[in-house]
């Protein structure tokens, strides 16, 4: 429900995994059904030799393909989501400190239990849950929209202004 809301906003979406190309239609099978946005999927491409990523630890394959994604689309902006499993806020953090007009905010799903005041979470938003996203995706939206004069305009959450 989160990520249609954020589609039905306008927001698009490009899904990023250090999974082999070869599940490609596995899991575009497990987004349809589990209701995800459409969207482009970039996975890795294992094997030997030139054009693979076999060699890329998972971490420096997803940090070249988001620095790539950047550099070809400078006017577009992003929300980055990730969880705490493996090195995603280390990555989003460096996208960040190299392209900081483009990346809106970082939302990270807590799958490790890690304490929200670890350094590696700075200026994040850490979430449990579905609910928890939702409420931290509304935070940076409406921060964004007020700091940065972009055209967007928060849905009434029918909360009074609370």
């Amino acid at each position: 429900e989160v990520y249609q809301s954020l589609h039905n906003n306008g927001f698009g979406f490009h899904y990023l995994s250090g999974s082999p190309i070869n599940l490609h239609q596995r899991l575009r099978y497990f987004m349809n059904h589990q209701g995800f946005p459409e969207g482009s999927i970039e996975l890795r491409h294992w094997g030997l030799g030139a054009g693979t990523d076999a060699i890329l630890s998972s971490s420096t394959y997803k940090l070249q393909r988001l620095q790539k994604l950047f550099q070809r689309f400078p006017q577009r902006r992003f929300l980055l989501i990730g969880d705490s499993g493996e090195k995603d806020p280390e990555i989003y953090a460096t996208v960040r400190k190299t392209f900081p007009k483009q990346v809106l905010g970082i939302a990270i799903r807590n799958v490790t239990n890690a304490s929200p005041q670890e350094p590696r979470f700075k200026n994040m938003q850490l979430f449990q849950n579905a609910q928890d996203l939702a409420r931290n995706l509304e935070v940076l939206i409406n921060k964004t929209i007020i700091h940065s004069g972009l055209g967007l305009k928060p849905k009434n959450t029918g909360n009074g202004g609370n």
